[in-house]
């Protein structure tokens, strides 16, 4: 009996065993949120590693006071050329522009005014004439230089040589044809991809079309990003790194910008399957995205300013020198992305914790190792449990069964702690709980069976002493069966 029991425990096990396995490799919204919530509880640990380092990304927002200090969008080229020259002032190390720079329409009566700038000095021969002449000019420079505000923004993202660009997706209505300018600027800001397995690499997002910036902005630009999509498959706790575009890698304006921090070009780094190699670097990946370590990132902890704040100088250079400035909209009809702990998340305001994140090398890490090491747990815990709670009581069983989570729980905390590493708890806890539910619901079948077994037994020895005369001996057999129809008969 006790062979034919371990037998059927160990098929059950081997059972859950191979479904645990299978599971592991797919994605299960609730075991995944599980598995974040035990990380985010080792990292919270007092021993936990890593913490709280000064932020490296200052944000700058288009906000609602802004647009009424200044009018609405879009702004004039002067006015953002105008901020790049005082954010280079304060020595900014990287200026990141998430704002749509589509090239406005030509200014009409432009070229009138710069054909009546040349008659003027063509005719002004005379020492006289010029003198009288100067300050037309200077006005009808000044006048010039405000309706070629593309000339003006130029020149101020060619002085400062650190400013990254947005790009963004194009509508499908409109034409798939790029100049040869944007093809050429594009070309530099592709990624490097080794060999990827079919399933990986079509789990990268997708771009078809992009709106690119005027050319004459675009050229003098340390580099671009595609800034439309920012949430991976986890929601807020997962960015896409980089996207599919014509069969080539373009990575995302933070990763974009990280590399920037790190003086480095796309072409210096290589797509692996579950990391990007750049230079000496890794940075882990989960099929193709970052897992974000923080649930967001918190206002007190990152530095937040009005535009305002930066044109009337109330922003101590000390936290703009040496940082990453990330300049993009946040006005009443932008809805937030997150809503957490009564606080309010916008896409600038979490796509500077992104970049902060990297900087700081604060992201969840699942090493190709670590499926091998889960699956080595999930082989020896349903072994274990098989063959340990068939042979104890309840009691222990129920014991052996929470000392195991709880050894589980610790593993995933203290690798969350020291490596952030993301351990699939879940599973693991699952497969230990599901084995000894099944083992627990066939030996509480299998006690009231042999409990009606007893009963039956004890009631025909009894009938047999009273059928042999011994009266006393049958006696004590009867009171000790239950009080039933069948007994009393």
């Amino acid at each position: 009996m006790i062979k034919k029991e371990l037998y059927i425990d160990s098929i059950v096990g081997a059972l859950f065993l191979f479904l645990f396995i299978g599971l592991s490799h797919f994605s299960m919204p609730i075991f995944e949120a599980m598995d974040r919530n035990i990380f985010d509880l080792g990292r919270h640990l007092p021993f936990s590693s890593g913490g709280t380092d000064r932020p490296k990304v200052t944000l700058i927002e288009i906000d609602d006071p802004s647009l009424l200090k200044f009018g609405p969008l879009p702004w004039s080229r002067q006015m953002i050329a105008d901020a790049i020259d005082k954010l280079q002032h304060d020595n900014a190390k990287i200026i990141a522009l998430n704002i749509p720079l589509a090239d406005p329409p030509h200014p009409p009566g432009l070229k009138d005014l710069e054909d009546l700038h040349e008659k003027i000095k063509v005719y002004s021969s005379g020492k006289e004439e010029e003198q009288a002449v100067s300050w037309i000019l200077e006005d009808i420079k000044r006048i010039e230089d405000k309706f070629d505000a593309n000339q003006k923004l130029t020149k101020s993202i060619q002085n400062s040589g650190n400013v990254i660009l947005a790009v963004y997706r194009k509508n499908d209505r409109l034409p798939n044809s790029i100049s040869n300018s944007e093809e050429s600027f594009l070309n530099d800001n592709l990624m490097v991809r080794s060999q990827l397995t079919p399933d990986n690499f079509k789990n990268i997002p997708n771009v078809e079309k992009l709106v690119f910036p005027p050319a004459e902005i675009m050229q003098p630009a340390a580099g671009m990003g595609f800034a439309d999509s920012l949430f991976g498959r986890w929601g807020y706790r997962s960015h896409p790194l980089f996207y599919r575009y014509r069969n080539f890698f373009l990575p995302g304006l933070p990763f974009r910008v990280y590399l920037a921090y790190l003086n480095k070009k796309p072409d210096q780094t290589i797509v692996e399957e579950d990391h990007i190699k750049i230079g000496d670097r890794f940075l882990p990946t989960y099929k193709g995205e970052l897992l974000i370590k923080k649930t967001f990132p918190s206002k007190k902890i990152l530095r937040t300013y009005s535009m305002v704040d930066l044109f009337e100088g109330k922003i101590n250079p000390e936290f703009i020198k040496d940082q990453v400035i990330l300049i993009g909209l946040n006005t009443y009809d932008r809805r937030p992305l997150i809503y957490s702990h009564n606080d309010e998340i916008h896409a600038n305001q979490w796509m500077a914790g992104v970049i902060d994140d990297m900087i700081h090398n604060a992201f969840i890490s699942r090493p190709t190792f670590l499926v091998y090491l889960e699956t080595t747990l999930l082989i020896l815990l349903a072994f274990w449990a098989v063959f340990i709670f068939a042979r104890w009581n309840s009691l222990r069983r129920l014991a052996a069964m929470a000392g195991l989570i709880i050894l589980i729980i610790v593993i995933s905390l203290v690798l969350s702690a020291y490596g952030s590493l993301l351990l699939k708890t879940s599973l693991l806890t699952g497969c230990v709980f599901m084995i000894y539910m099944t083992i627990f619901i066939r030996q509480f079948f299998n006690f009231y069976h042999q409990q009606d077994e007893t009963v039956e037994t004890s009631r025909l020895l009894a009938l047999s002493l009273q059928s042999q005369g011994h009266l006393d001996q049958a006696f004590e057999r009867f009171k000790k069966l239950p009080p039933d129809s069948e007994t009393k008969d």
